[in-house]
């Protein structure tokens, strides 16, 4: 495998004048996520989520290299935001309600990983379940 094949990059949308926080899953976490994400897509449609707001998170852009997403059962790229998974496939996005808790996994990961601060700022809180 290549360096970096089997990371999972999350990019957190904020806006907040530098560049977006990445968070890295790989391993358990990247698993994790796949089952997370099996729990919502395909199950419960779901209207878009909300344009984005200037000044506040507007929600995870997720990529999986080729391979691992196959291996473990994830799109190659989805975005979620605002309780909603939105998949590309072909042209048209489809959305998903986020049963499975995928965003707030996320969440909890960028705090993780040192990003709470800014994210504190823009409005996305640590999920009350793992505040310490």
């Amino acid at each position: 495998m290549e360096p970096g094949e089997d990371v999972i990059t999350a990019i957190a949308g904020v806006f907040s004048g530098r560049p977006n926080p990445e968070i890295v899953l790989r391993g358990a976490d990247a698993t994790e996520l796949a089952e997370r994400l099996r729990k919502s897509v395909g199950k419960e449609p779901s209207n878009p989520p909300p344009p984005p707001k200037l000044g506040f998170f507007y929600g995870f852009q997720v990529h999986a290299p080729k391979k691992p997403a196959k291996d473990i059962g994830l799109p190659e790229n989805f975005n979620v935001f605002s309780g909603v998974i939105t998949e590309q496939q072909g042209r048209e996005p489809r959305h998903w309600r986020d049963s499975g808790g995928v965003e707030q996994y996320l969440i909890a990961k960028a705090y993780e990983q040192g990003h709470g601060e800014l994210l504190e700022k823009v409005g996305a809180t640590l999920p009350v379940a793992t505040k310490h």
